[in-house]
């Protein structure tokens, strides 16, 4: 060693040597590689800085981690995927207004089905009475769960087959909605002007639902149509519906006005009461 470096350790100054402990070299390389931005996106991680896993030492060895964000990650996108992102952000089970018995328990209902998902889920009744906010929570809930949901508007599906009623691109869209691992189909059967729905829409019905029956896949439908409604509508696609929905924890629920209510439609009862408190 040169005399002037050997001089300068001995009477403590200058820059020490860098160490050559095997264990301290190790964990400055994990310190290094744990540094290194990554370019993931939709989620900021400060743990692994967007790369998506962490760097540790086991033993003498560097392994690779998944990050915890990876399963947040994966709910995001599956959040994108359902095409509820919008909806869930006003429509859970912590903002359901629950004034009256009957909402109390339909939204006690819908979550216990939520939480262990059995057969299928129907929320039915007139306009505002809660029942797609009711079924976008429960969909909030199962994609918290891990679970793949396909969110689409009936009336947007139906126009959609119709379009392709002569393309190869209908069976495409006839299978995303089948193979669905959770299917929520809003406002079901709904058409323009309140007008019964035609023969082809409830052809268009059952052909994606029937499979759907046959391998008891979770579906969830809102619907203002009653149970004996969806019947007289057409009975093989009623008669299903009734079905899936009427054991192991499955469930149809009838928001219809009780004895002496005029309706449960909850978006004119709450807009009338405010008007009469300000009046």
């Amino acid at each position: 060693m040169p005399e002037t470096i050997r001089t300068r350790q001995e009477s403590g100054t200058g820059s020490p040597l860098p160490s050559c402990d095997p264990a301290a070299h190790l964990k400055r390389q994990v310190e290094l590689l744990n540094s290194l931005t990554g370019n993931r996106t939709g989620y900021d991680c400060p743990r692994c800085r967007n790369r998506g896993y962490t760097f540790r030492l086991d033993g003498n060895e560097i392994v690779r981690v998944d990050c915890a964000c990876m399963a947040i990650r994966k709910g995001l996108q599956l959040e994108r995927n359902s095409g509820l992102s919008d909806l869930i952000k006003t429509k859970n089970f912590a903002n359901f207004h629950t004034p009256k018995p009957w909402q109390r328990q339909a939204k006690d209902t819908v979550q216990a089905w939520a939480e262990s998902p059995q057969g299928w889920l129907v929320c039915a009744g007139e306009p505002g009475s809660g029942k797609t906010h009711l079924s976008v929570a429960a969909c909030a809930l199962l994609l918290k769960q891990g679970r793949q949901v396909l969110y689409r508007r009936w009336r947007d599906v139906a126009q959609a087959l119709k379009a392709a009623s002569m393309d190869s691109s209908r069976q495409e869209l006839l299978s995303t909605l089948r193979e669905a691992e959770v299917l929520y189909l809003d406002d079901f059967l709904k058409t323009a002007a309140g007008r019964a729905p035609y023969p082809a829409d409830l052809e268009t019905a059952l052909d994606i639902l029937n499979p759907r029956y046959d391998r008891q896949a979770i579906t969830i439908l809102s619907t203002e149509f009653s149970p004996t409604a969806l019947v007289k509508l057409d009975e093989s696609l009623g008669s299903r519906i009734l079905e899936r929905t009427g054991k192991n924890g499955a469930r149809f629920l009838y928001f219809s006005p009780a004895t002496g209510e005029v309706t449960r439609n909850w978006r004119l009862t709450s807009h009338t009461d405010e008007r009469s408190k300000e009046e």
